[in-house]
């Protein structure tokens, strides 16, 4: 999915990611974030938000949790930790 496809207000808490993942010191670790419409359901059933893949370094974020400034920025610092 493209930056462009973002709502207004989506587009202002996707903005806060490279401050959120300074803060932390993990932006030189991390390659890309992305967002997703859709994310695919881990064996028990949990259908996640976010996904971690090491061997490109990218986060993969679910659009819907662009819907809070917190659940966001929670969900991209629990991703950068793997």
């Amino acid at each position: 999915m493209n930056e462009s496809d973002l709502t207004p207000g989506e587009k202002k808490i996707w903005d806060l990611k490279d401050e959120a993942l300074s803060l932390v010191g993990v932006e030189n670790r991390i390659n890309e974030v992305r967002i997703s419409e859709t994310m695919r359901s881990l064996e028990d059933g949990w259908k996640a938000e976010g996904l971690w893949e090491s061997e490109n370094r990218r986060i993969i974020v679910k659009r819907s949790a662009l819907s809070s400034r917190s659940r966001f920025v929670v969900l991209l610092l629990h991703e950068a930790a793997h």
